[in-house]
């Protein structure tokens, strides 16, 4: 090999690094917006507790692979429809204090849920192969095999990026859903329904 070549594959090497960092930090981004998405979008219990049962369920949440993430994004925030119903309020114990039930979620027909679940699935795999497998895949100590993974990294930085996108897309619309039930929560109406039950008022 002679020089300009072997200083042509090491450049190649440190782009090859560069553009597999570009696409792991917009993963990241991914990752820590799913789950302030699946921590945020619903809480169950009595008023007291509610922002201590959100900790506990962001602490939950903050452990989970992206996998594991997208299995419980699918499972609870997608809806096409054939959703059986919320879990049971969590039992905080005996007591008369009011308890509040907060959901959100993603409604979309089945044919899109489909097409999601699997474009998800994909972005699963490409996360994992990009982290266990990628040296595997790409000979990086010839010129030829760099360049064919800038071109793979360049195409997998495009799909990152637009299911970062799509995700902040539902994140703003769910924004803008707890933006309006805060808003909502001010309100005498709301504190006319919260306080009723308690006046022996019944609920109906």
């Amino acid at each position: 090999m002679t020089q300009v070549a072997d200083e042509e594959e090491k450049e190649l090497q440190r782009d090859v690094q560069r553009l597999l960092g570009r696409c792991m930090l917009r993963l990241q981004q991914y990752e820590r917006l799913i789950k302030a998405m699946i921590a945020d979008h619903q809480f169950a219990g009595r008023l007291q507790n509610l922002e201590a049962i959100r900790a506990a369920r962001a602490d939950r949440t903050s452990r989970k692979t992206l996998g594991a993430l997208i299995g419980e994004f699918t499972d609870s925030l997608l809806d096409a429809g054939n959703r059986k119903g919320d879990d049971e309020l969590q039992d905080d114990g005996p007591g008369d204090d009011a308890t509040v039930r907060f959901r959100m979620g993603i409604s979309m027909s089945e044919e899109d849920f489909a097409r999601t679940e699997v474009g998800l699935g994909e972005l699963v795999k490409l996360r994992n192969d990009l982290v266990h497998h990628f040296i595997d895949m790409h000979d990086l100590w010839s010129v030829e095999g760099c360049r064919r993974a800038q071109s793979a990294l360049t195409a997998n930085y495009d799909r990152i990026d637009q299911c970062y996108s799509h995700l902040l897309d539902w994140a703003k619309d769910m924004e803008r859903v707890r933006l309006q039930f805060a808003e909502y929560t001010q309100t005498d109406e709301f504190r006319y329904l919260l306080l009723k039950p308690l006046a022996g008022e019944g609920t109906g």
